[in-house]
């Protein structure tokens, strides 16, 4: 398996990958917006197709993870681990000293696999998706290795 930035070849499958995965999917033009405005921190894992994908961006020093996902026959697999270490050690390349993402408080999977890279519950966050699901705002301070 490798793991490279998003070429436009893969965009495809990844909306087939986002779709696939959440019930409140991102809109493809919010998609391509972030492939075309942060391709450097929008990487694929790749085994003869894409597999795998996250989206992160750098405002100021902080990061940014937006989406992850992976494809369902490849789940379990430390797939979605190994993209978030990549992401976390570009974000450090470039300067980056801390780290949020939101992820829906139902949804204990993502969380279990945040706390093992190193993110802890910063704040809840009521109502915080479209239809009223409760978020978790987690956090990473960038420190040493990743």
């Amino acid at each position: 398996m490798d793991i490279r930035e998003i070429k436009p070849e893969d965009i495809k499958r990844v909306f087939e990958i986002e779709f696939s995965s959440f019930n409140a999917p991102y809109d493809p033009l919010i998609l391509n917006y972030l492939y075309e405005v942060h391709r450097k921190t929008f990487l694929v894992a790749y085994e003869n197709d894409v597999i795998g994908y996250i989206i992160g961006i750098i405002d100021r020093l902080e990061g940014h993870i937006i989406s992850l996902a992976v494809d369902e026959d490849f789940r379990r697999k430390k797939v979605g681990t190994l993209l978030v270490k990549r992401l976390l050690e570009i974000f450090k390349e470039k300067g980056v000293n801390k780290v949020k993402l939101e992820v829906r408080k139902r949804n204990t999977k993502a969380q279990k696999l945040y706390k093992k890279l190193g993110f802890f519950e910063a704040k809840e966050l009521p109502r915080y998706y479209e239809n009223g699901e409760d978020g978790i705002l987690m956090m990473k301070y960038l420190e040493g290795k990743v």
